[in-house]
Parts: C-alpha cells; structure tokens; sequence
C-alpha cells in the first residue's frame, strides 16, 4: 500500500487503518516533528533498503547467511544514524527501529498479497483476523515463537479460508503481515504512553 500522511511525515497507512482505535487518537495528536521521529528509520529503510529483498532475508529466518546478516545490519545502520538525529533512550531505540522494520516489512508485504491476487477487502478480512486474536497467540506473535506453532497456523489458515484466503505462500505472508501488524501495535503505545508521561 502506498504510504501516505496528508501534510504529516510519510507513514504507513496500512499500520493506521489498522490500528486499535483506543491508540487512534493520541497517534493523531501527534506533532509533525513526532511523526518524523516515529518514522526515522522507515523512512531511512525505505531510501536505503530493498523492500523485497530486506523482507525475504526477514521471512527465510537465516541468520547465517548473508542477506540476512545485511538485511540486519541496514536495520541498525538505520537505527544508529536516527539515534544520532534524537539521542534515543536505549529502550526508545529498540522500540523505534522495531517500529520502522515491521513497517516497511508490512507495507511490502501488502504488496505481495496484492500482487498474489488479494484486494483490499481481503487486507482487512486478515487484519480482523489478527484483531480477534486470543492473547496467547498474540503473544506467541509478539514473543517471535509463532512460526514454529503448528496449531496456531492451523487456526489462522482455517480463519483465512472462511474469508476466501488460502495457498500456502499467501497464508505465509498473511502471517507475517500480522505478525508485523502486532508488534508494530504493540512498540508504537508503548511508545506513545512514554509521551503521555513525559
């Protein structure tokens, strides 16, 4: 999906429409100064990165080879040179790099999906999907185990297929496109309730 923000830094618009509407409206308070920081390294990922390459070397889960390990050090790079704009908090700058990798992660991912044959209609089908989710598989998303959990994607495939989503590289993407809905969710209100505080 092509990321937009009418007058704001560019964003993902797929992470916005997805977004729980509890967070929605302390998002949409943010400044235009905030929305560049949120985004610092998608934006940097995005001027740098290939998309396509940085979300296969992400999905083969290789961490020998060597797309991974550049896919990986793009990410940092991204990281540290936004650190050095902001001068981060260790923990903000955890969340903030998370943040910009499950963001271009997502909005390629989409593409894939739209690619493979899937509209809008089917997008959303699959973010409901992830939005009824019980908190043990959310946390199965969140604690990066959800890959090798049989039952779990037994469930999600047969979610899917009740929407009219299935084949094994569709669901594959499907999944991770929630998993990067989830954790996206998850770094930037945690994120957003450090500026509630300060």
């Amino acid at each position: 999906m092509t990321r937009v923000w009418a007058g704001l830094a560019a964003c993902a618009m797929w992470f916005w429409a997805a977004m729980p509407a509890a967070a929605q409206l302390a998002y949409e308070d943010l400044t235009e100064e905030q929305m560049t920081e949120l985004y610092c390294v998608a934006d940097y990922l995005d001027l740098t990165a290939d998309p396509a390459a940085l979300t296969d070397a992400y999905i083969s889960g290789d961490e020998d080879s060597a797309a991974y390990k550049e896919a990986i050090g793009i990410v940092a790079e991204a990281g540290e040179i936004c650190d050095e704009d902001y001068g981060w908090s260790d923990n903000d700058a955890g969340l903030l790099t998370l943040t910009g990798l499950y963001t271009v992660l997502g909005d390629h991912l989409e593409v894939r999906l739209i690619t493979a044959g899937l509209d809008q209609e089917d997008l959303d089908a699959i973010y409901g999907a992830a939005d009824v989710l019980p908190a043990a598989d959310v946390n199965l998303f969140v604690d990066g185990v959800w890959v090798d959990d049989a039952g779990l994607r037994q469930r999600m495939t047969a979610a899917l297929a009740k929407k009219g989503i299935g084949g094994e590289p569709v669901i594959t993407d499907a999944m991770h496109l929630i998993e990067a809905y989830i954790i996206s969710s998850v770094t930037v209100e945690e994120l957003l309730a450090g500026l509630k505080k300060s």
